[in-house]
C-alpha cells in the first residue's frame, strides 16, 4: 500500500487478524484502527516511511490483541500500551529506536530487532536502538530475543535483571557481535549468546541458569567471571 493521506484499518467481526507486515508499505499520514478496536486479533504492518507514528488506538483498546508485529524501516517506534491485555501472546518489534513506556505480560516470544546497520545497546550503553534497564523490567514473557540487524553491533552494560523473562534470552549481532562491556551484568534467566562475544573485563552473571555462547568469546581485557551457580556453561 502506498497512500499519501490517512489510513484506516477496520476489523468489522470478531477476531479480524490484520497482515500488513510481509508488504513495503509507504503510509505517510495518520494510521488509525477504526471501528470496534476490541475485533482485532492479531496485527501487523510494516511500514516504510520514514514519518511513521503511532497507530491510533492499538494498544488498550484492541482487548483481544493476541500478536503483535510492528516494522518500520527507517523509523522509531513508540511501544503502545499493552498493560492488562490478557490474550497477548507475540510482540515482534523492528526499528530504528524503540521506546517502552508500560508494563506488558506476553505470554510467548517478545522479538526486538533494529533495522540493517542500526546498534543496539542493551542496559547502561546508548548506541542506536536502545533498552534502558527500566524498559527492560518492563517486559514478561517466555523467551526474550533481541537482534541488531545487518552489521549492527550489541553493547550490554550494567544490564541488572533483563526483564521477567522465565525461557531463554538470546541475544545476536550482525557485525562484530556482542560486547559486554562498562559494567557488569545479571540476567535473571538463561542466556544465549547466538553470535561472536567479546567480553571486556567485566563480570556475567545469571541467577541459576545456563549460558551459552553460540560462536567465538573473545576476552580483551583484564579478569572475567561468568557466574551461572547451578547453571552450565557451554561453549559451542
Amino acid at each position: 500500500l502506498t497512500v499519501g493521506g490517512a489510513t484506516t484499518l477496520i476489523g468489522s467481526a470478531l477476531n479480524t487478524d490484520i497482515g500488513l507486515a510481509s508488504f513495503a508499505n509507504n503510509l505517510a499520514g495518520a494510521v488509525t484502527i477504526g471501528g470496534t478496536a476490541s475485533n482485532i486479533r492479531d496485527f501487523g504492518l510494516r511500514n516504510t516511511n520514514g514519518a511513521a507514528g503511532v497507530v491510533a488506538n492499538l494498544g488498550a483498546a484492541t482487548t483481544g490483541l493476541r500478536d503483535l508485529s510492528i516494522i518500520y524501516d527507517n523509523a522509531n517506534y513508540l511501544l503502545p500500551t499493552l498493560t492488562g491485555l490478557v490474550s497477548l501472546r507475540n510482540v515482534s518489534i523492528t526499528a530504528n529506536d524503540l521506546t517502552i513506556g508500560a508494563a506488558f505480560v506476553a505470554s510467548g516470544a517478545v522479538a526486538i530487532a533494529s533495522n540493517s546497520g542500526v546498534n543496539i545497546g542493551l542496559g547502561n550503553a546508548a548506541v542506536g536502538l536502545d533498552i534502558s534497564n527500566a524498559e527492560l523490567a518492563l517486559i514478561t514473557a517466555a523467551s526474550l530475543n533481541i537482534t541488531a540487524g545487518g552489521a549492527g553491533t550489541m553493547t550490554v552494560d550494567g544490564v541488572l535483571a533483563g526483564g521477567n523473562i522465565t525461557g531463554v534470552t538470546t541475544l545476536s549481532a550482525g557485525g562484530t557481535g556482542v560486547t559486554f562491556s562498562g559494567s557488569g551484568s545479571n540476567f535473571n534467566n538463561a542466556l544465549t549468546v547466538a553470535s561472536a562475544a567479546t567480553i571486556a573485563g567485566v563480570n556475567l552473571t545469571t541467577s541459576n541458569d545456563n549460558v551459552i555462547f553460540s560462536s567465538t568469546v573473545d576476552l580483551t581485557t583484564g579478569a572475567v567471571g561468568i557466574t551461572t551457580a547451578g547453571g552450565a556453561l557451554t561453549f559451542n
